[in-house]
């Protein structure tokens, strides 16, 4: 959750199937692992936009590829959002 700017995890999980110190070790390492992955994207020279940069949650990683190399690449411009077909233009595509 983030409040006041802060991020905060809460570990939950069972004390008669899990140590204390099997948690706060899984604890000590996600913190490791999120504040690496922090540093990376930080360091990187260019933004990577993702699927769930865009409108269309649906899109995976490899149809953005796609798109990207389709029109930014060759086509020379700039996707700045991407949008799902609506009912009509998918009946247009099927029946295209």
């Amino acid at each position: 959750m983030i409040t006041k700017k802060k991020l905060s995890f809460t570990f939950l999980y069972n004390s008669k199937r899990y140590r204390d110190s099997t948690m706060s070790n899984l604890a000590v390492r996600y913190k490791r692992n999120l504040i690496d992955v922090i540093e990376h994207c930080k360091n990187k020279g260019s933004v990577e936009f993702t699927p769930s940069d865009y409108s269309d949650k649906r899109l995976t990683i490899e149809e953005l590829d796609s798109l990207r190399e389709t029109y930014e690449m060759h086509g020379n411009c700039k996707i700045s959002d991407i949008y799902a077909l609506s009912p009509m233009q998918e009946g247009m595509l099927f029946h295209s």
